[in-house]
């Protein structure tokens, strides 16, 4: 297993999910099962440092199912080719804020570009917002600084263990995608597979946080579950 993710970047200007959620939400639910029949490959992240990228590819392996109806053959290539135009073709970890914005601009997987509308960080300790964001946008995009318990004992679930186990491995920054929910347990896809991980240990452990609003047509036509007209004039702002 391989780390890669570079320690949280904050910037002030960075979008926040509750100031572009719906004033009135439909009812989220206290579970959300990751029923896609959508595989889970490593994408290099078993002997590279890319779990950002990985993240990002098993984020848009959904997004596309969903337009789609189909799974789109992201490549291992596709993701280590990504990972090192980010990092300057290097082994180097790569920054998530600074991921985020390159995916908006655009990435090639499966013969394709890949591009998002925005994203938006999400409070980790605001299970509200969490479970919102996971269940709206189909997954999240998270960044953890993992203890010892998973990077060298390598425990699943991860949970938090009692003893200097659950001090956090200066080593252990890693992305995941959150994939569904229910009271107890979190599901996320990495490393090539999917893994429970408790409430608790999620917000112990977890330093940044991302929502990806993917097509923005989506949100125009579909449910009023964002304020569109909110998160557009942010886009128009941030790029003037």
């Amino acid at each position: 297993m391989k780390f890669g993710r570079l320690p949280a970047k904050r910037d002030p200007r960075t979008l926040k999910l509750q100031n572009i959620l719906a004033r009135e939400l439909p009812p989220i639910p206290a579970m959300f099962v990751d029923d896609l029949a959508i595989p889970t490959p490593p994408f290099g992240n078993i002997e590279h440092g890319c779990c950002v990228i990985s993240a990002r590819a098993h984020a848009t392996l959904r997004f596309e199912q969903e337009e789609q109806g189909a799974v789109i053959p992201i490549t291992e290539t596709d993701v280590l080719r990504e990972w090192r135009l980010e990092n300057g073709g290097t082994e180097d970890g790569l920054y998530m804020l600074d991921s985020q914005r390159a995916w908006r601009a655009g990435w090639l997987a499966a013969g394709n570009c890949y591009n998002s509308a925005a994203f938006a960080s999400v409070d980790p300790c605001e299970s509200d917002h969490v479970r919102a964001g996971v269940y709206l946008f189909g997954s999240l995009q998270a960044g953890l600084s993992l203890p010892y318990s998973v990077t060298e004992d390598g425990i699943n679930p991860w949970v938090i263990v009692p003893g200097s186990r659950s001090a956090t491995d200066p080593e252990g920054g890693h992305a995941v995608t959150i994939v569904g929910y229910d009271k107890a347990w979190m599901t996320v896809v990495t490393w090539g597979k999917r893994v429970k991980m408790s409430w608790a240990f999620f917000e112990c452990f977890c330093e940044e946080l991302y929502a990806v609003v993917d097509d923005l047509d989506k949100w125009r036509t579909g449910p009023p579950t964002i304020d569109v007209p909110a998160l557009e004039a942010y886009l128009r702002e941030v790029a003037a």
